[in-house]
């Protein structure tokens, strides 16, 4: 099992590459509105790319873990906790809609 500071390394090395990719308004969106760990309990981590799944049924695969709600609104999609890097980086998705590709360092 892995220590918390080699958690914590791992997601600050995640998210400097993940920063170095991101255009000026997801940076400032990210800056303001986003954790680098999840609120509750989850199997994804900050620079996982994973296989989304849309509201259409399509995968999309290939998208990165940028982050997750720092809080979760119980009134508004409580499950949707986490946001990738894509056309619409702001609106969080449920892990659910979610499967794991790779994971940095592994």
């Amino acid at each position: 099992m892995k220590e918390h500071s080699e958690v914590v390394m791992s997601n600050e090395a995640a998210a400097a590459a993940m920063e170095s990719l991101m255009s000026p308004e997801m940076r400032q969106f990210v800056e303001k509105n986003v954790a680098s760990v999840a609120p509750i309990q989850c199997e994804f981590r900050l620079g996982d790319t994973v296989t989304v799944t849309n509201g259409y049924g399509v995968e999309i695969p290939g998208k990165k873990i940028i982050g997750f709600v720092q809080k979760i609104d119980p009134e508004c999609r409580p499950e949707a906790i986490i946001y990738l890097d894509w056309d619409c980086y702001w609106f969080s998705v449920a892990p659910d809609k979610l499967k794991l590709e790779s994971r940095q360092g592994s």
